[in-house]
């Protein structure tokens, strides 16, 4: 069934990442915690040496996903010099480690041959260099907000987070007594103004005698969404599927996949592109890696499965959008009173043995209004002048899956003879 397939898919994607990077991180996290908790240095690592001990935490699990084994000797020599239970965290490490790969392989054995193993080493090296980027210092924007914020704080031992595509985070592990006389409302405006980005509510604790500070960037955009999907024939089952979900990392995605043909065939093209990407990118996997390996399942089946896809990934934090196109018909950016056509010309997924798809990126306005649909509507919306006339309108306020059923309705109402969908963000 499509329940079953979708667990399997989502146990394999997130097993074969050999164990995931979250459950790597948590290893290593917990075993050196457990130990830092009774240890003497404890406060002066915290107070002095915060940056240090992520950077451990990040060798640490950089080591178990490259080789599914740490060795002292590989650890750069300033990672842990000073720790006092170094080797036992080692030991402790390489064993949890050990033991999840057992595990895994044990669950899902049966399954491990039918992946593409390009894709997955793929994935094993995003979780590496996404876990470092994320607990690496920013020097650029460190040295901007410390010179932002210290004459009116007098802060001055601050560090951000983070050089990637990930959150940024926040730390002081000693704000000062000047600082500490300042409203936290008033102190987070200071730091939003140096860092020229929303926080989250500034968390405070008092460690060894001294108040430690954290906060990390907040979202700038909330989305709505809305969807409809319409078969032309009442006896059939519609062959687009739509998915409009959040994941874990707080991004946002937006995917219509239409199968080829119609009935249940297309349906059942278009559900394993809906179910394996949506699994996938839930799990916490990047969305090229993802669209690698549903290309190579649809090929692998050798029936000749193909199907459309039509991504778009928004980010609430930094405000970006990106969509990915194969096969897929144009999208609309309804910004105020403008319209946006975005456009490819790629064949659908499962037909070359190369992925062939577009990318197209552009930051989010607030107000803006995505809209997407399947060729249903028209193999080009443009030709089909009453939708274009509904675009036209203002729809800013507008409840959107309602809007998304006037869309398909339309459509249907001027001759569409195939599987109809609009989906707006």
């Amino acid at each position: 069934t499509f329940g079953a397939l979708a667990d399997s898919l989502y146990r394999i994607s997130e097993r074969m990442k050999s164990p995931s990077g979250a459950e790597i991180n948590a290893i290593c996290k917990h075993s050196l915690e457990s130990r830092c908790r009774g240890c003497v240095r404890n406060g002066e690592c915290y107070s002095e040496r915060f940056g240090d001990r992520l950077e451990l935490i990040s060798k640490l699990g950089e080591l178990l996903a490259r080789s599914g084994r740490v060795e002292a000797e590989e650890l750069p020599k300033h990672a842990g010099a000073d720790c006092l239970y170094l080797p036992d965290v080692i030991v402790e490490v390489n064993t949890e480690f050990a033991e999840l790969v057992r595990d895994g392989i044990k669950g899902e054995k049966t399954e491990l041959f039918a992946l593409d193993y390009d894709a997955v080493s793929h994935i094993l090296k995003e979780t590496v260099e996404e876990n470092r980027r994320d607990s690496e210092i920013d020097t650029e924007l460190t040295e901007k907000v410390r010179r932002g914020i210290y004459a009116e704080t007098g802060i001055c031992d601050i560090k951000v987070f983070g050089t990637g595509d990930g959150v940024k985070k926040i730390y002081s592990a000693c704000i000062g007594k000047k600082a500490e006389k300042i409203g936290s409302a008033d102190l987070k405006a200071v730091l939003e103004k140096a860092c020229g980005f929303p926080l989250r509510d500034l968390v405070f604790e008092l460690k060894n005698g001294k108040v430690a500070m954290s906060t990390e960037a907040a979202k700038r955009f909330d989305f709505e969404d809305g969807a409809y999907s319409l078969s032309p024939r009442e006896d059939e089952v519609c062959g687009d599927c739509v998915k409009q979900f959040d994941t874990p990392s707080g991004k946002f995605y937006s995917l219509i996949s239409d199968g080829m043909g119609t009935g249940e065939r297309a349906a059942f093209a278009s559900e394993i592109c809906g179910m394996f990407l949506s699994k996938m990118l839930e799990g916490g996997n990047r969305k090229d890696t993802s669209l690698k390996m549903l290309n190579t399942l649809l090929r692998a089946r050798g029936d000749e499965t193909s199907a459309t896809v039509d991504l778009a990934e928004l980010d609430p934090v930094r405000g970006k959008a990106s969509f990915v196109k194969s096969g897929a018909v144009s999208s609309f950016i309804k910004r105020r009173d403008k319209l946006y056509k975005l456009s490819s010309s790629t064949a659908p997924f499962g037909i070359m043995k190369i992925i062939d798809a577009e990318q197209v990126c552009f930051d989010i306005e607030d107000g803006d209004v995505i809209i997407m649909m399947s060729d249903g509507v028209s193999q080009s919306p443009e030709e089909c002048v009453p939708v274009m006339e509904l675009l036209g309108e203002d729809i800013t306020h507008a409840d959107l899956g309602e809007f998304a059923k006037r869309i398909v309705m339309t459509a249907a109402e001027n001759g569409s003879r195939d599987d109809i969908t609009a989906a707006l963000v």
